[in-house]
């Protein structure tokens, strides 16, 4: 494995927060767009405002496919962030299997959660924290060829 991989993998790991976080806006766009589909089809009476101020069924069903597409839009970019969470989960883990000890997985669960270096280096005592889990992902991807 070369460095540029394991430092690409090293930023896929980095990034299993950030890819929830944008899942999570996704959820909750998903859940707009599903309560205005719902809020759009119900009945309403012109008399009542109650509902959305729609003239015509023609304009609702626009208004409907629009959403929809909106949706299936939402829903593949969604799926796109869950296989790239999936797949830097998978690094995680196996980046975790090669840690020989609890040091080392606290020591990598530290790094990836953001502990600034000179904290790591004053607790785990390495010169330079970066190029330690460099090391830790390059043994990981090695015992996959082994």
């Amino acid at each position: 494995m070369t460095k540029e991989k394991a430092k690409y993998i090293l930023r896929e790991i980095k990034s299993i927060k950030r890819y929830s976080m944008i899942i999570a806006g996704f959820d909750v766009d998903l859940k707009r767009i599903h309560d205005e589909i719902e809020t759009l089809q119900m009945p309403t009476c012109p008399n009542a405002n109650t509902g959305p101020a729609i003239q015509n069924h023609k304009d609702k069903y626009t208004l409907v496919n629009s959403l929809l597409s909106d949706e299936i839009d939402y829903m593949n970019e969604r799926e796109e962030f869950m296989s790239l969470k999936v797949k830097a989960e998978h690094y995680y883990v196996k980046l975790k299997l090669v840690c020989e000890s609890l040091d080392l997985i606290s020591f990598a669960d530290d790094f990836i959660g953001g502990v600034k270096e000179n904290e790591l280096k004053t607790k785990y005592g390495y010169a330079n924290p970066y190029k330690k889990m460099i090391d830790l992902i390059m043994k990981s991807e090695e015992k996959r060829h082994v």
